[in-house]
């Protein structure tokens, strides 16, 4: 495996130099076209629920993120937003949208899958459900591409009741990563077990909890956990509830540690123009940002281990 990475990271530099370093530029494509070059084995499907949420933001914010293109027009990251964004009466196959495109298609056989700094490569002809050697390429503007080797594999989506997680997954996982529904800020249908219909926040955090308990126990010892949560608001005044709080204490009670914690910044759109009259009124502040949560179960050291070595592009080489 050790030589067969570096065989690869070797091929990547040689790519690099013979074709250049990949950069991106700025255009406007039609809907039509973003359509025309979508991915047909994408597994993720959108639902209602997504669909709702993305029409609303369209809406309300016109375009907050680009599209990334190759090229030759494949799309390589959006592909639920364009679907949006064409079903939506508003909008046609001739509106225009902003993308970045790549200046070149990844390296031999290779296609790119996504952009924003990072890009997935893949054989151009993997057989579905294959296992294959792809690989995952940290961008770095003007020095080629730092590259590593993962072994990939279409996923299997299960679809059922997080509660009955026993019927559902026999076994010991390696990995837990979930942004679980943040109580009642989104509620995503009206099925009485969708725990965002759940009456009180309480009767919430008691499947919620007994949820990540059984997640947990199907975690193998020495692996990590990655969570993305945010806090939220109850009625009234809007005092926070402690939704970040009470998901460390979930994790830590089903035999987890807080390993590391990290930030991810949202799209702002018309947050700074809704935040003002809120704070003038309430000195509530808006936020723009989510917790990301890691966790480990055993030994830090030996979960690393388990998850094998990675490719860490240098950001700052060739800074002054």
């Amino acid at each position: 495996m050790e030589e067969l990475r570096a065989q690869t990271i070797a091929q990547a530099d040689l790519d690099a130099e013979r074709l250049g370093p990949i950069s991106w530029t700025n255009e406007t494509r039609t809907l039509g076209e973003l359509m025309g070059g979508r991915w047909p084995r994408n597994p993720r499907v959108i639902n209602e629920a997504e669909g709702q949420r993305l029409t609303k933001s369209i809406q309300l914010f016109g375009q907050v993120k680009t599209f990334n293109v190759s090229p030759s027009g494949k799309l390589l990251d959006g592909h639920q937003r364009s679907l949006v964004w064409t079903v939506l009466p508003q909008y046609g196959p001739d509106f225009r949208v902003d993308v970045r495109v790549a200046s070149r298609e990844g390296a031999e056989g290779v296609i790119l899958e996504t952009g924003d700094g990072f890009v997935r490569a893949r054989p151009v002809d993997a057989p579905q459900n294959d296992v294959q050697a792809g690989i995952v390429a940290a961008l770095r503007p003007g020095q080629g591409l730092a590259v590593g080797l993962e072994q990939w594999r279409d996923p299997s989506w299960i679809v059922g009741d997080s509660r009955d997680l026993d019927d559902h997954a026999g076994g010991l996982y390696d990995f837990i990563f979930t942004c679980p529904p943040y109580y009642d800020l989104e509620v995503y249908s009206d099925d009485p077990a969708d725990v965002s219909n759940a009456p009180t926040y309480a009767e919430f955090l008691a499947v919620y909890r007994e949820i990540i308990a059984k997640a947990v126990a199907k975690l193998r010892e020495d692996r990590f956990a990655c969570v993305v949560v945010g806090e939220i608001r109850g009625p009234g005044p809007g005092y926070y509830r402690g939704f970040v709080a009470d998901t460390i204490a979930a994790f830590e009670d089903a035999g987890m540690r807080l390993y590391n914690e990290a930030i991810l910044v949202t799209a702002v759109g018309s947050l700074p123009v809704r935040t003002g009259k809120a704070f003038r009124a309430t000195r509530k502040m808006g936020k723009a940002h989510q917790n990301v949560l890691v966790f480990v179960k055993g030994d830090p050291r030996a979960a690393t281990e388990a998850v094998g070595p990675v490719a860490v592009a240098d950001l700052g080489e060739g800074v002054e």
